[in-house]
């Protein structure tokens, strides 16, 4: 996610109704997410009618679209989620983490080309990171490059990676699929 501008932010929110939670308005945000009260905290960040983020989020609303994928991940509302990361892209096109979650919600919606396509991108941005990796080598698996998904797996495993048993398991998948071909 793009880094705060938490001086806009802040300013924003000293005549906030979110004037309780600090310098960071996300603060009531996530306090609402992770107490599932996904409506609330959408009412709060996302106007529907005028389709657009509602003051003060709008001023860090790359942050803002993440936040409002993530709530609609987590209600399984993948095509929303798909369109609210596409929109936190359109702020800023380098983030890593939006461009995983896209990938998945693209992976949910069984759009796995796309979603391989999305972690290539995310790929050249991060090349080191181990989310993205392992991320894209199941994104091979779905779409059957099984050799590819096995070799990205494997580099997970010999850097003892902390994702090393679930590329493990993966590649134990993508050996057998071969081994059917």
């Amino acid at each position: 996610m793009a880094p705060y501008a938490f001086d806009k932010l802040a300013a924003a929110n000293q005549n906030s109704v979110l004037s309780d939670v600090g310098a960071d308005p996300f603060t009531k945000i996530y306090r609402l997410k992770n107490a599932a009260r996904f409506s609330e905290a959408l009412r709060l960040i996302f106007d529907r009618e005028r389709d657009c983020i509602r003051a003060p989020y709008d001023l860090d609303a790359n942050h803002a679209w993440y936040v409002i994928a993530d709530i609609h991940c987590r209600e399984g509302r993948f095509d929303l989620a798909k369109r609210a990361f596409e929109r936190a892209l359109i702020e800023w096109p380098e983030d890593v983490d939006a461009l995983i979650g896209l990938a998945n919600a693209c992976t949910e919606l069984e759009m796995s080309e796309l979603s391989l396509r999305t972690l290539i991108v995310a790929k050249k941005f991060n090349p080191f990171d181990e989310r993205v990796s392992y991320n894209l080598a199941n994104a091979y698996l779905d779409c059957e490059d099984h050799e590819e998904a096995v070799a990205i797996y494997e580099r997970l495993i010999s850097t003892g990676s902390a994702l090393s048993v679930l590329a493990r398991k993966n590649m134990t998948i993508a050996l057998e699929r071969m081994d059917q071909e």
